[in-house]
This record gives C-alpha cells, structure tokens and sequence, in this order.
C-alpha cells in the first residue's frame, strides 16, 4: 500500500456530516496516509458535502466547482456527504470521479485498499468561524460565561459523543434519511467508555449527537433514557448538550424524561417542532400532536429553569395556508423558544412533497421566513433575553 497525501474539506456541513468527515480523516491517518493543509500538494482532495435543501445544494456544487478547476493533473477528488445520495445526476454533471455513498466508511476501504479499524465515538473539533461568532466565543470566555454559548463558539472545548446514525422517520420533505441508511446505535457500554476518556481529559461540555438522538437505541434493546440516567450518575463537573432530539420520543419517554431533563447538567436541547399547525404536520409526515408535546415541554421548563431549548420551523410547506402559519406564529406565544432555526420549504428530490398539491411560491415563503424571524426577536426584545437575541440573530 502506497502512501499518500489527502486535503478533507470539512466545513460547511452540519455536525453530523462534520463528525463524518473525522471518521474518514482519522481511518486515512491510521493507514499511513498523511493529512496536508497544502491542497495542492496532495494526492487525494476529500470533500463533504450537504445537500439538505437546495440553497446548501447550490453552494455545495458551487465549491466542487471552483475545487475541479484549480486541481491538479495528477490530482483525485472524492465527493462524500449527502450530495451523491440525494442529488447524485447534478453531481455527475460536473463529477465523474469518486464519490461516496452513506455515511458508513466501506465505500473509501473498498476503493482505496485500507485496513478497517474500529470507529471512535467520541470526538473533537475545531471551528474558525466568521467574525461574528469569534467576537462572540471571546465575549463568554469574559463576560457571558454560558455553557451553551461555549458549545456553540467555543467548539475546542466540546467533546462529541456520535451514539447513533440513521433515522426511522418517514418525513414528507426529507431527503437526508436517503443518504443516512438506517438506524445503528452504538452500545451504552461504548458510548460510557468514550465519555469517562472525555472526563479524563478534563472536558466538561459533552454533546449527544445523532439524526433523531430521542431514537437511540430501538435497534439493540436499550434506548435514550436509560442513557441519560446512567451519564448522570456520573458525579463529576459536566454539562450535556442533546441535539436533535424529535418529539414522538417526547411522547414515549414521557413517564421519564422531564425528570431526566430537570438535571442541571442538561443546558440545552433540541425539539424540532416543524410546523404549529396540525393539519400541517400530518402532510409532513411527522406523528405526534401538538396539544401532547406542549405540556410536556412546559413541565420540562418549569423543573430546570436554566435549559435552553430549541426547535426549528419549515415555512411555506405544500398547503400551508395564511391559517396554518398564523398557528406556527402563535407557538411562540404558547411557549418561549430559547433559539428557532427558520428554513424556507426546499423541494428535494425523490421526496413525497415533491408531489403534493398546492405549493407555495417563493416570494410567500421569503415573507413567512421573515415574519417568524421577527416575531421569535420580538418576544426576546420583549424579555430583555440578550442571549436570546444574539442566538437568533447571530445565527450558528
């Protein structure tokens, strides 16, 4: 086996993707290839790609683009992430070479001839950022000192606990779950050793990190509360953050999991609600009602005072009325969102909404986008919520 020298392109992705790209970086490193930060002097360019909604698509093609032309003759581009799953006939119009399917690492074994080692739960990662969240990172170091900011700006000081992959969801509108596979969960066992590593090098921010981190679990007979509990048996000085935690596990954890969330060592969580009109989210394939979730949110809130929770919205879904949105507008005034991620509905391929009846024009969802922006910074004005506003204005 030959050794060679790679450049990853990592950046760009969300943290999933992120954690992907480490995955690969750490098998090359452990075949005796070597990492470059010189682009042109390697012989294999790696670069991850997201294409959850068209605007991420349209820079990801954009950057392949201008990464083609100034290659090297001699040079290797592999193409890996969601691209060559959710749109792989864009990707063959400008890429013929390599590109990789999943997000498992068999595809770049079989390809290059490597050696297979076993794949690390826990990671750390690095993020220059723009200007904004550097002057923001610097500012809680002095003066905000929030363990969720430091998740945020501060990602040196974050240890990634990756405790599963895939998602068992059908959802209208996603095309991720084409490029995710399906649900492989690490062993509780595992993901304790990794964590107590991170203990030993004295980190203190932990982030559980998944596609649907409330799905943990359902393929080896252990699940996510059971996870929580046995981490917060640990009495050390640490804080976790859970991303992406969907609401039907809200729903089937609901005797456990407000007490679980009331520890003071969960800063932060991640609901994604989508929509607040029912009507809505029955088109999107998204099972759980509303008028179960809301309580137990509110309970979760009223036993730890300190968390910070989040949910994104989708404005102008096929369908979607003046009425539906004027229900997703009055959630907000129902409970108090800490961060609100706003995406304007992207037609994907392959996907069921693709089909529907009724869609929205751009201009309409631009305007809906907008409206939930402002009204989610009203009420943090209204609250004198500073973290709040520079969370939803700053954006991450």
């Amino acid at each position: 086996m030959s050794q060679k020298r790679f450049y990853i392109f990592n950046d760009d992705v969300c943290i999933r993707l992120r954690l992907h790209g480490e995955d690969i970086k750490e098998l090359l490193i452990k075949n005796a290839w070597i990492e470059t930060k010189d682009q042109k002097s390697a012989d294999i360019i790696l670069v991850n790609t997201c294409s959850f909604i068209k605007n991420a698509e349209d820079a990801a093609i954009a950057k392949l683009e201008k990464i083609i032309a100034g290659k090297g003759i001699f040079q290797e581009i592999v193409v890996f992430g969601c691209l060559p799953d959710i749109n792989p006939a864009r990707l063959r119009e400008i890429h013929r070479g390599t590109s990789l399917s999943g997000r498992d690492t068999e595809g770049l074994i079989g390809i290059f001839d490597l050696k297979r080692f076993e794949r690390k739960i826990g990671h750390r990662i690095t993020r220059q950022g723009p200007i904004s969240t550097r002057i923001i990172k610097y500012l809680n170091r002095l003066l905000i000192r929030d363990d969720y900011f430091t998740y945020l700006f501060d990602k040196e000081k974050v240890f990634h606990l990756k405790i599963s992959e895939g998602c068992l969801g059908q959802c209208a509108y996603c095309a991720e779950r084409l490029a995710r596979g399906s649900l492989k969960s690490k062993m509780i066992s595992e993901i304790m050793k990794e964590f107590h590593e991170g203990l030993s090098q004295n980190y203190r921010i932990f982030s559980l990190n998944a596609d649907d981190v409330g799905l943990f679990g359902q393929d080896n007979q252990e699940n996510i509360a059971q996870l929580l509990e046995e981490m917060l048996k640990i009495d050390k000085d640490f804080k976790l953050v859970i991303t992406e935690f969907n609401p039907w596990a809200l729903l089937k954890y609901r005797e456990r999991i407000a007490d679980i969330l009331a520890s003071p060592k969960i800063v932060f969580i991640t609901v994604p609600l989508e929509s607040g009109s029912q009507k809505i989210l029955q088109l999107m394939k998204r099972p759980y009602i509303l008028e179960k979730i809301m309580p137990i949110l509110l309970e979760i809130k009223s036993k730890n005072t300190g968390i910070k929770i989040n949910t994104h919205i989708i404005v102008g879904f096929p369908g979607e009325t003046e009425d539906d949105f004027n229900e997703t507008l009055g959630l907000f005034d129902r409970f108090y969102f800490n961060k609100v991620k706003i995406f304007r509905y992207s037609e994907r391929p392959n996907t069921e909404a693709v089909l529907m009846p009724d869609k929205i024009n751009e201009g309409m969802k631009k305007e809906r986008q907008k409206a939930v922006s402002r009204k989610v910074f009203q009420l943090a004005v209204k609250r004198l919520d500073i973290k709040a506003i520079l969370l939803n204005k700053i954006g991450f």
